[in-house]
């Protein structure tokens, strides 16, 4: 159960640092168009 439940865990934290990443690409993109 217990190694199910990381697995879990690493997929839901991967799928955060993608989001985490395409916000940082999406605010970059605004700022340089901006700038």
């Amino acid at each position: 159960m217990k190694e199910i439940g990381s697995l879990e865990t690493m997929r839901y934290f991967q799928k955060m640092e993608i989001k985490i990443k395409y916000k940082i690409v999406f605010y970059t993109r605004k700022n340089n168009k901006k700038g």
